[in-house]
């Protein structure tokens, strides 16, 4: 399944392609671009979706919810990394190339430092937006926060509901109020 959603490489073949279509030097440089393709088509189901397969698959409780956020997030990711690290300057990889530098110092000292930020902000905006998604995966069953406030309104519990919605909403504060402190200083 994970071959079928680009996750992994159905066979050497296929890893071999992806190498290859990392580090094309044919026309403009592609690093990344097969795989923002392959990792495009699992972004495409719901979190939602994806942990009731997973529930089904591995049963009710937080493993379930953690497949799901790991999965759905490995597609998102992979796409704005790949765009982040094709949408750097060309001149300096230009020039490692023409001093004979490899592929991992091309990466190291070419890509990376000019697409850092870029990718430390969609690594913050990803947290945030799981630390929001595992409040909803918990109701489909997938554990976390949201199957204690199941559990906490079947209950009529209301006290305890108020007190896990004013806690939810602090934690999501703190947490974009802390990677907005971050970005700024890494812009």
């Amino acid at each position: 399944m994970l071959a079928q959603y680009g996750i992994v490489p159905r066979d050497d073949r296929q890893l071999a392609r992806n190498a290859h279509a990392l580090f094309h030097r044919g026309g403009q440089p592609r690093y990344g671009h097969h795989i923002v393709v392959i990792d495009d088509r699992g972004g495409r189901l719901g979190d939602l979706v994806i942990a009731l397969m997973f529930v089904s698959a591995v049963g009710l409780g937080p493993f379930a919810g953690i497949l799901a956020m790991t999965v759905g997030s490995l597609g998102s990711i992979g796409k704005v990394y790949a765009e982040a690290m094709e949408a750097v300057d060309r001149g300096p990889i230009t020039a490692m190339e023409a001093v004979g530098a490899s592929k991992r110092q091309i990466i190291q000292y070419a890509i990376l430092p000019q697409s850092l930020p870029l990718l430390t902000s969609y690594t913050l905006l990803l947290f945030e937006g799981n630390v929001r998604g595992a409040t909803i995966l918990g109701l489909v069953g997938a554990g976390g926060i949201g199957l204690e406030l199941t559990t906490a309104m079947n209950r009529y519990e209301y006290g305890h509901l108020a007190a896990m919605v004013l806690c939810i909403i602090a934690l999501a504060t703190v947490i974009d109020q802390a990677s907005a402190i971050i970005r700024k200083k890494i812009t």
